[in-house]
């Protein structure tokens, strides 16, 4: 995807090429649209990275070519996934913005899985 490489290329300028090639050039594409990117992580310690250094950039800075903003969607694979399928439990990430101080926090919590 050509809005993600360029993304990738403006972070290398400034968090320097190999920060980027570590934690960012190893997430996979998994698909994309207009105004989605789904990558896939590593690991859950990847997405956590990502969620604390890149999130925010990447909500301003990732736009499509109508200059609309592209949403990006992690999810992290491997080891973690088959833990969570074999407890029957379901990872969740709340995200909650404070405008007043500036603050993004962002929690996970487990719970039960629905089906």
């Amino acid at each position: 995807m050509q809005a993600w490489d360029q993304f990738l290329n403006e972070l290398e300028r400034e968090l320097g090429q190999k920060t980027v090639q570590k934690w960012l050039r190893t997430l996979k594409v998994v698909h994309f649209d207009a105004c989605n990117l789904y990558l896939e992580a590593p690991d859950a310690f990847q997405m956590l990275w990502f969620e604390e250094h890149i999130r925010k950039k990447a909500s301003r800075s990732l736009k499509n070519n109508n200059f609309r903003p592209i949403k990006v969607h992690l999810t992290a694979s491997g080891s973690d996934s088959r833990i969570k399928e074999k407890r029957g439990r379901k990872v969740t990430k709340e995200i909650k913005s404070d405008e007043r101080r500036g603050v993004e926090t962002v929690e996970f919590s487990m719970g039960e899985e629905h089906h």
